[in-house]
């Protein structure tokens, strides 16, 4: 925990979950640029069951 706040002190940017939009190459390219948090896409419960 400790870890995790000292990320978002030093660096508060987090990408939202955003279904449908973002990719893993994305997700990539917002780390790189500063992105402390990135969080993967959102998955239904209905496509997991497949």
């Amino acid at each position: 925990m400790n870890k995790l706040l000292h990320q978002l002190q030093k660096n508060p940017f987090i990408l939202a979950p955003m279904a449908g939009i973002t990719d893993v190459a994305f997700r990539s390219f917002m780390k790189q640029m500063g992105a402390s948090i990135v969080i993967s896409e959102l998955v239904s419960a209905t496509g997991l069951k497949f």
